[in-house]
């Protein structure tokens, strides 16, 4: 008998089986995300009273799966194995993969892989998610590849999870676009080091901001750094990049009002690299970006895209309907989102 029977039998003869996994995954995703935490923190934060939680912390210590020191609860190692099989069995117990293959149908999309939950909601979750989109470049890189990854809280989260891969050779990365007004550590240049750092690969920087005036990019593109840097962009195999709400993403930009005004009165819905979609997937404003082009995504042989929040779902439909080959690496939430839409 495998175990997914195994499981189906234990839901008919105990059902409430599953709203207890439920209640002792949601104390380890908080205890990792946390730890170490106190009694009371992790009760608020789980929205539970402070009895409830005693006993079952008091529970998972006895099964050896936290353990209490002086400053709060940590995960033990078996804790924290159990918490990663938890995840896949989320996967199972929802039918994930029904899911996803009722999006990948939607959209027309080369693939999807969701993760279980809402990751705007759930710090456990949204790591989950990286080791996701990071598990993705780890099956697809190939030696003498040029890898591209773009900026932002997400791909920081994704080059963060990358796990090391013996043997590959003349690897380079590379970051896919310019710098945008943002924190150092989720600028794309930081994201490509650090993914660089764990897969052991070369990398090159792209030391330009991504907002600059037509003859300010024409003038720095003259420059040797700068042209082997975009070389490289041009040639890229393996691209890892975010989609934004567009008019969120102009602010980061710091577009002028002109800008902002052409956003509302057509309605633009999704950016990517500085180009703005409407919901039928037609750019319909560019504003100068350092970079990958949409020429040069239309060529790369592995393109991931990842996306997650209930705002983004309409911004995931409008690129959707532009352009098709990409994995979108998103969350039940959001997937569920896109159904409703669509």
């Amino acid at each position: 008998m495998n175990c997914r029977k195994m499981l189906e039998i234990q839901m008919q003869t105990v059902p409430e089986i599953i709203d207890l996994i439920n209640a002792r995954y949601d104390i380890l995703k908080a205890v990792e995300v946390n730890q170490p935490i106190g009694r009371r923190t992790l009760a608020n934060k789980l929205n539970k009273t402070e009895k409830v939680t005693r006993a079952e912390v008091e529970r998972l210590k006895e099964m050896e799966l936290i353990d209490i020191i002086s400053s709060g609860m940590i995960l033990t190692e078996s804790g924290k194995a159990l918490l990663i099989d938890l995840d896949e069995l989320m996967y199972e117990l929802k039918s994930l993969s029904k899911l996803e293959e009722a999006l990948k149908q939607k959209l027309g999309l080369k693939d999807v892989v969701l993760v279980s939950g809402n990751t705007s909601k759930d710090e456990h979750g949204f790591i989950y998610l990286g080791k996701k989109a990071a598990g993705l470049i780890y099956d697809k890189i190939q030696d003498n590849y040029i890898v591209a990854i773009a900026g932002g809280t997400t791909m920081a989260s994704v080059a963060g999870q990358i796990k090391k891969k013996i043997g590959l050779k003349n690897i380079t990365v590379v970051p896919a676009r310019g710098a945008l007004n943002e924190e150092i550590r989720i600028q794309a240049n930081t994201v490509a080091f650090n993914l660089a750092q764990g897969l052991n690969a070369n990398y090159k920087m792209l030391h330009i901001p991504d907002n600059l005036s037509e003859n300010e990019l024409y003038a720095i593109k003259e420059n040797d750094s700068i042209r082997d840097v975009l070389e490289c962009i041009d040639k890229v195999n393996l691209l890892v990049f975010g989609l934004g709400v567009a008019y969120d993403m102009a602010l980061r930009r710091k577009a002028d009002f002109d800008t902002l005004k052409t956003i509302k009165e057509k309605d633009l819905v999704a950016e990517t690299f500085g180009y703005f979609f409407d919901s039928e997937g037609n750019i319909r404003l560019q504003m100068n970006s350092v970079g990958m082009t949409i020429d040069n995504i239309k060529r790369v042989e592995h393109s991931v895209a990842v996306a997650v929040g209930e705002e983004k779902a309409e911004v995931i439909i409008a690129f959707s309907n532009y352009y098709k080959n990409f994995t979108l690496v998103t969350d039940e939430a959001t997937a569920y989102k896109i159904l409703e839409l669509n």
